[in-house]
């Protein structure tokens, strides 16, 4: 079996490559592809997602939508041969759950035990369903503005070159 994990991609790093030659370049790389993680809309965008359930950062796991995928609201998802993360700190429990299916559970028990993984956040806020409604509407004005316009607009382009199902 052949695995690729993606934990992330520079935006700029895909700019920097001509029209189309980045989404081809994924479903080439993806077309047997049994773990992703993170940066769900470019695994959309490539056309790798439709019909899976898939998850990211809140702040984008609507937009898998977009791309045919079913956006759910987990920290990661393993549908299939598709692997998805959400944000930061779900790269870790994500990792665990790709080792579990990729070695065993054992060994993924080990590794958490190693890295001493254990969290107990000093706060409660870390999805938009735990934030208090000032801490949500504060990172919102903080990200909605340019980053988030930016993004759906990248998101509407990609999903406008995929095939239609």
């Amino acid at each position: 079996m052949q695995y690729l994990l993606l934990v992330y991609v520079d935006d700029a790093a895909v700019q920097a490559l001509p029209d189309g030659q980045f989404d081809s370049m994924m479903r080439e790389c993806f077309q047997h592809a049994d773990a992703l993680q993170g940066q769900g809309q470019l695994l959309g965008a490539a056309g790798l997602l439709r019909g899976y359930r898939a998850t990211t950062h809140w702040f984008a796991r609507d937009s898998l939508a977009m791309f045919g995928a079913t956006p759910v609201s987990e920290r990661w998802v393993i549908d299939r041969n598709r692997a998805t993360g959400g944000g930061v700190t779900a790269g870790i429990d994500f990792g665990l759950a790709v080792l579990s299916q990729l070695a065993s559970p054992e060994l993924a028990r080990v590794v958490q035990l190693a890295l001493e993984y254990s969290p107990q956040p000093p706060f409660r806020s870390g999805t938009p369903e735990e934030a208090n409604p000032q801490t949500l509407t504060t990172l919102r004005a903080a990200w909605g503005g340019q980053v988030g316009e930016r993004m759906q607009s990248q998101v509407l382009a990609a999903s406008q070159r995929l095939p239609k199902a």
